[in-house]
């Protein structure tokens, strides 16, 4: 089965038959216009899958405005089975043009983590504390909606105590990168005191805190090698890691946060790949849904192609989403230009 019907049938099997009936003529539209076609504008890639300019003005403003669209993705989500309770979910913040996407994305271990979790905020907050208050109710939302709590591996910016707590009462495992001059309890032969973590980590790199009252661990990483090509990126810095699981090796965790990056891809694929980096919106809502549209592509992607051996040089292999969106685009044109030649 070539690439266009592979696509059908994986949008029809595991999209189109969980959403409502009411929206499903609604959501394939959406699909068609904002899923598998590069974003330009909301009224652009709805003309070029409706011929008439006042018709899919009309279909792109209803689908938009539609209030309860967006309640059909969590639903989508928990059937999906992209989620597991053993599944390791990045979570992070990027930038689009005015909004802040808090995103969620199962790691694969093939460059590009699987997107899951949606949802933005836009600056300046107003109220002291509301964006760490908005990051613990989705995660909330995220254990309701599935009905359990994966595990989390955060970056630096995740250091809130209010979610740090939950987590720890609750008993989800995570895995947060912290700031080496981040003061820690630390527990050594010597007893019970507060120490910098770059401290912590020069007499052990595998060291017992506690936090809120809770034992945790501190995992250090290995020197990073020295630089060698100045003009390309690099890190330079040892990762300071705490976490809750008390039985994974150090370098099994070490790993884990490794695969973090794995997020940064996607966001990048999202900006460059589905042209998401220039936006004129300004509704909240609007974008949120334009986000989601984006991200079942990536299941599609996953279910297509992610989900296979490795057949291709490590060095030069693309990731699982390149070569499905780009397989994906190669058909559509095919098809097309065949239609107009032969015509």
């Amino acid at each position: 089965m070539n690439i266009v019907g592979q696509t059908r049938r994986f949008v029809t099997k595991r999209i189109l038959s969980c959403i409502k009936p009411k929206h499903t003529k609604l959501f394939e539209f959406g699909l068609k216009a904002l899923s598998f076609s590069p974003y330009d504008s909301l009224n652009s890639n709805a003309r070029g899958i409706i011929e008439n300019i006042h018709t899919a003005s009309s279909k792109i403003y209803r689908l938009m405005s539609n209030k309860t669209i967006l309640n059909n993705f969590p639903k989508l989500l928990s059937l999906s089975g992209l989620v597991k309770r053993s599944s390791l979910v990045n979570v992070d913040f990027s930038t689009f043009c005015g909004f802040q996407a808090l995103c969620f994305g199962v790691q694969t271990g093939k460059g590009r983590c699987i997107p899951v979790w949606n949802n933005c905020i836009t600056y300046p907050i107003n109220f002291v504390g509301s964006q760490n208050s908005f990051v613990l109710e989705e995660l909330k939302s995220f254990g309701k909606c599935l009905g359990f709590f994966p595990r989390f591996v955060f970056d630096r910016g995740f250091w809130i105590p209010v979610i740090m707590k939950f987590m720890l009462e609750k008993k989800i495992i995570f895995y947060l990168r912290i700031k080496q001059g981040q003061e820690l309890n630390w527990i050594s032969k010597k007893g019970r005191r507060m120490q910098k973590a770059v401290k912590i980590g020069k007499y052990s790199k595998d060291a017992e805190i506690s936090l809120f009252g809770y034992k945790m661990r501190l995992i250090v990483s290995p020197p990073p090698p020295p630089q060698i090509n100045p003009k390309k990126p690099q890190n330079t810095q040892r990762w300071y890691i705490i976490t809750n699981d008390l039985t994974s090796f150090r370098e099994t965790i070490l790993k884990i946060y490794r695969t973090r990056f794995e997020i940064e891809e996607v966001f990048k694929d999202l900006k460059h790949i589905q042209k998401l980096k220039v936006l004129r919106i300004k509704e909240k809502k609007t974008f949120t849904i334009l986000l989601w549209f984006a991200t079942l592509t990536f299941w599609v992607a996953w279910w297509i192609k992610g989900d296979k051996p490795e057949d291709t040089d490590a060095k030069h292999k693309l990731s699982f989403f390149r070569v499905f969106w780009e397989e994906l685009q190669r058909a559509i044109r095919i098809r097309q230009l065949n239609l107009l030649v032969s015509g």
